[in-house]
């Protein structure tokens, strides 16, 4: 009985530690991992009174590694501010590959 307790904690934490190897390669895949990514890819990115959080997204889009030909549209539906935070965070950035889209 004593060795089946002993056993079972062993394996309870060998199965952890598995665990917490298997998040981290997944979380993080190293950079001979990636594969560049050729083809055309445009994120369309749906807003509408969005403008506290637009930057952070557009950014975050604009940012993704492994992608050469990336464009970025925000679809606006008649926000009320949502075209200048958006504009801003397009020039900061690649303004070409980004642009606003109005859904008026």
């Amino acid at each position: 009985m004593h060795a089946l307790l002993i056993f079972s904690a062993i394996f309870s934490w060998a199965l952890s530690v598995l665990a917490l190897v298997n998040l981290r390669t997944m979380l993080r895949p190293s950079k001979s991992q990636l594969t560049e990514v050729t083809a055309s890819v445009e994120v369309l990115i749906p807003a509408r009174n969005e403008s506290e959080n637009i930057q952070t997204c557009v950014s975050s889009a604009l940012n993704q590694l492994g992608i050469s030909n990336l464009r970025v549209t925000v679809l606006d539906d008649a926000s009320s501010r949502l075209a200048g935070e958006t504009m801003g965070v397009c020039q900061i950035g690649r303004a070409i590959r980004c642009r606003l889209f109005g859904l008026y």
